[in-house]
């Protein structure tokens, strides 16, 4: 009896700690604490970060930044300006964020605690759009090569350490007078951008939501980055077939700037106005009617035949949708004449980033 007890005992405690491992692997994810966020110039990368910090600052224990590893070019740029800190700041002061360089990127973690308990931790990237289409296997290869020599590394224990912050901090503290070559700092960042995407768990792919306003240019433009989008994703994933995709890999499609949409898009104002908000901060981002103004953005995508065309390419895998907005209060510049086409920024008030947090968990 006392042996079926100790053995019943200690089956009870195996069977908890798999799945305990189990609850944290699928809380956590596998690799999911890297999350890689992909976009072309002013889709919003920058904003899309700070949204995040906010929050998980105000929603998760002990949410905070640990203010981000810069890598820059520039000798007369110390980075201080793509710190998380100084970013905010330059939010409350009404500014408006300017763009990543070609010679800048940092690599933000992002730490709370789920439940008060399960600790977790997003590793970011922020980069110089003009680079989104230049993720491939071949630039990855040769960027390595390139750099290899200078490092006095091989190019295995590259690709081995490539992606990680602990990287950068090592080329940043050992190789600081190298980054001031324009190529090398191209291949850094290169190798740094597909290495993490490569080891994410989740990535995070932007629709600018300021092209969504019906006009022909802007449906060209995004018609152009779905495209980017599928050749990325396909060179990804072996380039093949996509039944081959990692299933551990998560794909979503998150619209941004969707304050901008309801003064810039008819159809999106008239769908708010409707339910009763005269702005996008007056829609409850748990409520149904956030949902549905999702659903009508989608629907608004789903006229251009490229988006089309990598929904279906995604459905294949694993593909999530969500619209989100970094300040949801945002208005318009008011000028003598009316207001002015650039949206005027008030703080942090994200709005739908808790289904983004749903992704990334």
């Amino acid at each position: 009896m006392i042996l079926q007890n100790v053995f019943v005992f200690g089956t009870d405690i195996v069977i908890s700690l798999v799945l305990y491992w189990l609850a944290i692997r699928i809380t956590i994810g596998a690799r999911a604490s890297e999350i890689f966020i992909f976009g072309p110039r002013s889709s919003g990368k920058t904003y899309f970060v700070l949204g995040l910090w906010g929050y998980i600052s105000e929603h998760f224990e002990k949410g905070h930044s640990n203010e981000g590893v810069v890598l820059t070019g520039d000798p007369n740029d110390d980075g201080e300006d793509l710190r998380i800190s100084n970013l905010y700041a330059n939010v409350l002061d009404g500014q408006i964020l300017s763009r990543t360089y070609r010679y800048q990127m940092v690599m933000y973690q992002l730490t709370g605690k789920k439940f008060g308990i399960i600790p977790v931790k997003w590793t970011v990237v922020d980069y110089a759009g003009e680079y989104y289409d230049e993720l491939n296997e071949v630039n990855y290869t040769r960027a390595i090569n390139q750099i290899a020599p200078a490092l006095g590394m091989h190019p295995n224990d590259i690709r081995r350490r490539a992606g990680t912050i602990d990287f950068v901090k090592y080329i940043k503290l050992n190789f600081r007078d190298m980054l001031v070559d324009p190529e090398f700092t191209k291949s850094v960042i290169l190798i740094t951008m597909y290495g993490n995407f490569l080891r994410a768990g989740k990535v995070i792919f932007l629709i600018d939501g300021e092209k969504i306003t019906g006009s022909r240019k802007g449906q060209a433009q995004l018609a152009r980055e779905f495209g980017g989008y599928m050749k990325t994703l396909i060179d990804l994933e072996n380039r093949q077939n996509m039944r081959f995709f990692n299933p551990n890999k998560k794909y979503a499609l998150a619209v941004t700037k969707t304050d901008l949409l309801f003064w810039k898009n008819k159809e999106i104002r008239n769908q708010i106005l409707s339910m009763g908000a005269e702005k996008l901060s007056g829609i409850d981002y748990h409520s149904r009617n956030a949902s549905e103004i999702e659903k009508k953005i989608f629907s608004i995508l789903s006229a251009n035949t490229v988006f089309r065309n990598l929904v279906n390419m995604m459905n294949d895998i694993s593909m999530y949708f969500v619209a989100v907005s970094v300040d949801a209060t945002a208005e318009p510049f008011p000028t003598e004449e009316g207001f002015e086409d650039e949206i005027a920024l008030k703080g942090l008030a994200p709005w739908r980033f808790t289904e983004t947090i749903k992704f990334g968990l």
